[in-house]
């Protein structure tokens, strides 16, 4: 929750910052715009007057008078008047003109290849739905943890272990708790350390909850197991332990394997333009790769241990897959910034790197390399819908239906599912528009060889 709040936090400043560049950047051009578009008068040196834009100066060197000066004066104003009402009617005619509109409409295509600002939309989002799927894994991952010492009751409910912030803090309200049963009502606290049998199922001890009952010695500290009485959900019937287990590792298995496409679409990038690949950067490639790998691994193993040690273990280095990602992007753009023919794999590099790919969307030169960027990474984007979009979507609906509502699973729901639309409506927009002009567009039809003989 730390990190999501403090990369929320990152994303709200950047976005602040850029939208108080934007406004700055376009009062200064306006300001720009207004000051060569003058048509006032002006004086040189000597008190002739100089008209506007006409770039025609009075034959005589003497100084007029005042009442010329004030008569070339409203002149001026008046043309001034005069063109901004043109201009006002002619904004009017073009709203107005559907030939005007259809127009606007027919170059929308174009503006959205080409819009530095949808390209910094889609890179937040990009790097949002990363983290996402990230914390998507660590907390499922947690959650399983927590269902192997979750207990069953026979009135079919279950018993989640409390955290540390849940126990009671004295030892009489722990030892008043009563004993988990079918008595219990749902969402009461109840510990089942009793020498009594319980009459739900218990996996061991957990001593979850400890109390001082003063002194400075471990015979003064006594442990207890308490549990919260839940309603059971909907993956009783499937078991709730074993489904859990699937959910985070083929989460994980989603966040690899777009980490996995994202490098090596680079590495294809970079051999595309270079035309090889030198040794310095297949050594670079090489231990990413086996790093990524074994972290993998390793992540896997200490995820299915089911121990809290293992978990915190897991959840410490699930990050350092995207931080290792992160470093392999930015060395390509330290490395090869410098060099011309890499331009196009340097740019789509930094598109990866969080916050940082948002600063080089604003600094691209023109609408042609912003469209010529989008262009390379359409392989790219595919790829991630195919290996983060659609099975966090999968898992997330099949979380919710069955887990209930919670935080993580909702977040990485949401998050691919408004990477997806944005894709699926820019997408399916440009495709049917493109789909259209080729329909709609005129073409020379021969028909020199349905021609029949001439006949004498």
């Amino acid at each position: 929750m730390v990190a999501l709040g403090g990369y929320l936090g990152l994303l709200i400043a950047l976005a602040s910052l850029v939208a108080v560049w934007r406004s700055v950047g376009g009062a200064a051009r306006r300001s720009a715009l207004l000051s060569r578009g003058r048509s006032a008068d002006v004086q040189d040196r000597s008190g002739n007057t100089v008209i506007g834009n006409s770039g025609t100066t009075p034959t005589s060197t003497s100084r007029p008078t005042t009442s010329a000066r004030n008569m070339s004066t409203v002149t001026g104003l008046s043309n001034a008047n005069t063109a901004a009402q043109e201009d006002v009617v002619l904004n009017d005619n073009r709203n107005q003109d559907p030939q005007f509109v259809s127009q606007s409409l027919r170059g929308l295509p174009t503006r959205l290849r080409r819009s530095k600002t949808v390209l910094m939309l889609k890179m937040l989002l990009e790097s949002t739905n990363l983290v996402s799927s990230m914390l998507y894994a660590v907390e499922a991952c947690q959650r399983s943890t927590m269902l192997v010492w979750t207990g069953e009751c026979p009135d079919s409910t279950l018993l989640a272990p409390v955290l540390a912030d849940e126990c009671p803090e004295d030892y009489a309200s722990l030892n008043s708790l009563p004993l988990c049963g079918a008595s219990v009502p749902v969402d009461a606290l109840c510990e089942a350390d009793r020498d009594a049998p319980s009459q739900c199922r218990i996996p061991g001890e957990l001593d979850n909850c400890v109390v001082d009952t003063g002194g400075f010695t471990e015979v003064n500290r006594i442990a207890f197991d308490v549990f919260r009485k839940q309603s059971a959900p909907a993956c009783v019937s499937l078991g709730c332990r074993e489904l859990a287990a699937v959910l985070w590792s083929l989460g994980t298995v989603s966040l690899a394997m777009t980490i996995a496409w994202t490098v090596l679409f680079h590495v294809r990038l970079v051999r595309k333009d270079q035309g090889y690949l030198n040794r310095c950067f297949v050594i670079t490639f090489a231990s990413t790769f086996a790093v990524l790998m074994l972290l993998f691994g390793t992540i896997l193993i200490l995820g299915f241990q089911g121990t809290g040690p293992a978990t915190v273990v897991m959840a410490l280095m699930v990050p350092m897959m995207l931080l290792t990602t992160w470093l392999f992007h930015a060395a390509i753009v330290v490395s090869f910034h410098g060099r011309p023919q890499l331009q196009d794999a340097v740019k789509s590099a930094s598109m990866e790197l969080p916050l940082f790919n948002v600063l080089v969307a604003c600094n691209l030169e023109g609408e042609e390399e912003v469209e010529r960027l989008q262009k390379d990474r359409d392989p790219l984007e595919k790829g991630l819908r195919l290996f983060e979009d659609i099975p966090e979507l999968t898992l997330g609906f099949v979380d919710i239906f069955f887990f209930k509502w919670s935080w993580f699973a909702f977040a990485s729901l949401a998050m691919s599912f408004v990477m997806t639309a944005v894709m699926v409506i820019m997408g399916g927009f440009l495709a049917v528009w493109d789909l259209a002009k080729t329909v709609g567009a005129p073409r020379r039809r021969r028909h020199a060889q349905c021609r029949l003989p001439d006949t004498e």
